[in-house]
């Protein structure tokens, strides 16, 4: 679970479009990894949920995996 994830310092780089980008901070299972493994800033954090979440409500993300 510990993996480096590499994040943006371009805060704009983080929006729902960037689908490969975000799809790295989603678990196996589909919950979103936390911030204290992630070791991203809060505000960063709080960036990248919007961006799953909006990704997720127009459909270019699933809520669930297929495999769980």
């Amino acid at each position: 679970m510990n993996k480096k994830i590499k994040i943006p310092k371009d805060s704009k780089a983080i929006n729902y479009k960037t689908t490969d980008l975000i799809r790295e901070f989603i678990s196996d299972r589909g919950k979103i990894i936390p911030q204290r493994i992630t070791k991203s800033t809060r505000k960063k954090h709080k960036l990248i949920e919007k961006a799953i979440k909006q990704a997720r409500l127009i459909g270019l993300m699933p809520f669930k995996q297929k495999n769980w």
